[in-house]
């Protein structure tokens, strides 16, 4: 670069071309100095051309990162925008193959729990009897019906308090006790009690046949547990458990 009479002899092309390439100088430059020649340029003007030339560059670079960002963002979003109709449609299928293998385990699971807790029950009633008997002297040996064998149906015949009798033996719970109809199962079972001379009959039946058990169970004075499949209806001619 010369200097003459204060101003500046400069080849265009050598300044703008060797920086940014020729093509790139004819691109941006659009002053009257033509690439290849020489222009009488002072000092000041070259640097707040070359200061203008690095700013334009720097907003070109600015402008393809701003695009790759939103370019990358628009991808993220297409991306999170949910599940497609077939996956959907594969995660309900495995839903309802779970469900279909899960759901009659389950069932027949609370089946047998509630089947345990029949039997359970009746050994407790068998039980409760052969303390009536040997407690209470009354005329038919065993208790009249279940309530007698609990509290009598009254909330604080069993208080701490209170002293057992014949009609309200305080032996057994009052679910127990109350559970004489479907409407009132315990554990998925009602319980039907007669009273016998020197005897009695229980017989533990399912409030919904295959639903809530499948089994009939019955038990007498010999406290011998017998069962029918399906129930309800099991008597002493059936095989004990």
């Amino acid at each position: 670069m010369k200097e003459t009479s204060g101003e500046a002899s400069i080849q265009v092309e050598t300044v703008l071309g060797l920086r940014y390439g020729k093509a790139w100088a004819r691109r941006r430059y659009r002053g009257p100095v033509r690439i290849g020649t020489h222009a009488p340029l002072s000092v000041l003007s070259v640097h707040t051309m070359l200061n203008a030339l690095q700013v334009m560059s720097r907003n070109s670079r600015n402008e393809k990162e701003t695009n790759e960002l939103k370019r990358r963002s628009q991808n993220m979003r297409k991306h999170e925008k949910g599940f497609s109709l077939v996956e959907l449609l594969i995660v309900v299928g495995i839903i309802l193959i779970i469900a279909a293998i899960a759901i009659p385990n389950l069932i027949r699971s609370k089946m047998a729990a509630n089947e345990a807790s029949a039997v359970a029950s009746i050994r407790t009633i068998n039980t409760s009897e052969v303390v009536y008997s040997s407690t209470y002297n009354v005329p038919n040996v065993f208790s009249a019906d279940l309530p007698s064998l609990g509290d009598g149906s009254g909330a604080s015949t069993c208080s701490s308090t209170a002293v057992p009798t014949s009609t309200a033996a305080c032996l057994i719970d009052p679910a127990l006790e109350a559970a004489t109809t479907a409407a009132l199962a315990k554990s998925g079972y009602f319980f039907t009690y007669v009273q016998g001379t020197g005897s009695y009959t229980i017989n533990a039946d399912p409030a919904t046949v295959n639903s809530t058990g499948v089994r009939g169970f019955f038990s007498d004075q010999t406290v011998v547990i017998r069962y029918i499949i399906p129930g309800p209806g099991a008597s002493a001619t059936n095989s004990p458990i």
